[in-house]
């Protein structure tokens, strides 16, 4: 029988095949949404790791929704256009749609719009367009590694309750402020080191630890400091 995640990415597989698209799909687990993802091409792996699982604005989406949506306060059914995009939704509980446009200028900029939108059985709300050109995710590209590594290490111990790591933690970059991954592990008293990065990984992504990501990757020379 196959597996959850070979299911997914054959259901997957075979709606992209149905829409003409071939681009490469990538399956990852999300710490933020707690469940395996589908990636579908680069930009939107990049739009992933750069915009939304490391910012701690965003506290969940969700990818490939089916929307419609008004730039005019609607009156009628037909004032609104369909688009599929990622609905993101953010901590201060505003909604954006996110869409990637592909662009080849790097000086296009992001350009946001606010909207009436409505899903199917749903009331109409309002939230913002915000629609990304390409080019704005190879220039962040650079840093690709260092968010997945991040990433990696957060979802290897997804498994466990680390509510006590955390808490240790927590106490250590209060007292320090600053410095390094590899003084913050060996000062704080967690014997198992995976769990204890693990744990610092899953506090970087939720914002509680700011790094700075870098072309070197994440390791133990990477800078952290208190938001």
């Amino acid at each position: 029988m196959a597996s959850p995640r070979t299911h997914l990415r054959r259901q997957l597989t075979a709606s992209r095949k149905a829409s003409g698209n071939n681009y490469s799909i990538w399956l990852f687990y999300s710490p933020k949404v707690q469940e395996d993802i589908a990636l579908v091409g680069d930009c939107e792996v990049l739009h992933w790791v750069t915009n939304l699982e490391p910012n701690p604005k965003v506290a969940s989406f969700k990818l490939g929704v089916e929307v419609e949506v008004s730039a005019e306060e609607p009156a009628a059914d037909d004032k609104f256009e369909v688009i599929k995009c990622t609905k993101v939704l953010c901590l201060n509980g505003a909604v954006e749609l996110h869409r990637i446009f592909k662009s080849d200028d790097a000086k296009d900029e992001v350009r946001r719009v606010p909207v009436w939108f409505k899903e199917v059985g749903s009331a109409i709300s309002t939230g913002t367009l915000v629609d990304l050109p390409s080019t704005n995710f190879y220039l962040a590209s650079k840093n690709l590694g260092f968010w997945v590594k991040v990433i990696a290490f957060a979802s290897q111990v997804r498994s466990y309750n680390l509510k006590h790591e955390m808490d240790l933690i927590h106490s250590t970059i209060s007292v320090q402020k600053g410095g390094d991954v590899r003084t913050l592990l060996a000062s704080t008293p967690i014997q198992d080191t995976a769990l204890a990065l693990g744990a610092m990984c899953q506090m970087i992504l939720s914002g509680t630890i700011k790094v700075e990501a870098n072309v070197d990757g994440f390791g133990n020379n990477t800078r952290w400091s208190l938001p």
